[in-house]
């Protein structure tokens, strides 16, 4: 099977300044997420904690002695909308309220 829309390979030479910059990302790609995975298990504590020490809060700000500012942990909600279902169900909507962005993403392929 073809895929429908093929990526362009781009052969850069072992000395280019892509070749440097690809290193460069996967090599601050690899700091990043164990970075990122070590922040959300910190953020989930963080959270745990201070709404255990202030059930029924919706915003508490943490301060530590000596330390300026706070850290504040708040509840936060959002509606959304299934786009599936809408589009399945209410074609016609769907269309008319549609919005499509394009933007840019790197992602390490095989």
């Amino acid at each position: 099977m073809t895929q429908p829309n093929p990526p362009v390979v781009l052969d850069a030479a072992a000395t280019s300044e892509l070749a440097a910059l690809y290193g460069l990302y996967l090599a601050k790609k690899t700091q990043y997420d164990a970075v990122e995975e070590e922040l959300e298990t910190v953020r989930k504590a963080l959270i745990s904690g201070a709404a255990l020490s202030c059930p029924g809060a919706a915003k508490i700000d943490v301060r530590i002695e000596g330390h300026p500012g706070a850290l504040r942990v708040a509840a936060q909600s959002r509606a959304s909308v299934d786009g599936g279902k809408l589009r399945a169900d209410h074609p016609d909507i769907y269309a008319a309220y549609v919005k499509t962005t394009q933007y840019w993403k790197v992602t390490a392929v095989k």
